[in-house]
């Protein structure tokens, strides 16, 4: 961010310009948002859009981030009180998936908001999943906390990298298809996921 907010005020004002972002992505893409649309959602004035933002492109990215930050609660609600290192692989990939949809389902806007991050040349898909992969690195370690860091490390972001690719893809296309490629994201992750974490270490 150009400034980052200091008082309540300045907080709601962002907030206000997320939501209105959100909205305009949802209805005509990344694209075609402007900041004047934008600014004009949230009922203030471009200007006021520039005192806290660079270009759309930083207003995207932190909407990106707030999305991230929310999807991550989701998931997070979807396991309490049940702790997930202590289910079977199936168990955690097919209710993360099933979150993570859901959440789609109430956020339209964040498939164009992910491709629109990830295609530019700013920034990348890893570093827009940067708290999804620190959490995931953080199951997996509950798991096997003796596996290699910069192992898990990798292997936390191929399962974050793959499941949001493959459910932005999936977001875009009619139920029945829909729901196939996420029973085959689930299958491909499982199978990925239990002879490296299928069994968790004694503790």
């Amino acid at each position: 961010m150009r400034r980052a907010p200091r008082q309540a005020r300045g907080h709601q004002r962002v907030d206000l310009l997320l939501d209105a972002a959100a909205d305009v992505v949802a209805e005509v893409g990344v694209e075609a948002a402007t900041t004047n649309a934008i600014a004009a959602r949230a009922n203030t004035s471009v200007g006021s859009l520039y005192q806290f933002f660079d270009d759309k492109h930083a207003l995207i990215w932190a909407l990106s981030q707030r999305m991230i930050t929310a999807g991550m609660l989701a998931n997070r609600s979807s396991w309490s009180p049940e702790d997930p290192a202590k289910w079977s692989i199936p168990e955690i990939v097919e209710r993360s998936v099933r979150s993570w949809t859901e959440f789609m389902d109430a956020n339209p806007a964040y498939p164009a908001v992910a491709r629109s991050v990830q295609a530019t040349a700013k920034f990348g898909g890893s570093e827009m999943l940067s708290p999804v992969i620190d959490n995931v690195d953080a199951k997996l370690k509950q798991r096997k906390p003796k596996m290699p860091p910069r192992e898990r490390r990798m292997h936390a972001v191929m399962v974050a990298e793959t499941m949001n690719t493959m459910l932005v893809r999936a977001a875009g296309v009619g139920r029945p298809d829909r729901e196939r490629l996420n029973r085959e994201l689930v299958a491909m992750l499982v199978r990925y996921l239990t002879p490296l974490y299928g069994s968790p270490d004694a503790r």
